[in-house]
């Protein structure tokens, strides 16, 4: 799908045959037709993207364990080596 408005707008903005990376993606992020440049929440199942936290609520459950385990290995680790 291409949308010509966008177009447009890059031939507009950047009159010569070329443009940088950078700048085209400034453009498709940020520009009126970027990504960010909306109302819409994108970050919930319905969403463009989503991350971990916010699959589920045992995501810091997981984690807290984790460091919980980690840290009673240090602990071991330190109370063998100071006998």
């Amino acid at each position: 799908m291409i949308n010509t408005e966008f177009l447009s707008f890059l031939q507009d903005k950047y009159q010569r045959e070329f443009f940088y990376f950078d700048e085209y993606m400034e453009e498709c992020l940020y520009s009126d037709f970027g990504f960010f440049n909306t109302t819409k929440v994108r970050s919930n199942k319905e969403g463009d993207f989503l991350t971990s936290p916010e699959v589920s609520d045992y995501f810091g459950y997981f984690i807290s364990n984790f460091v919980k385990f980690e840290v009673s290995l240090v602990v071991i680790e330190l109370f063998i080596i100071s006998k």
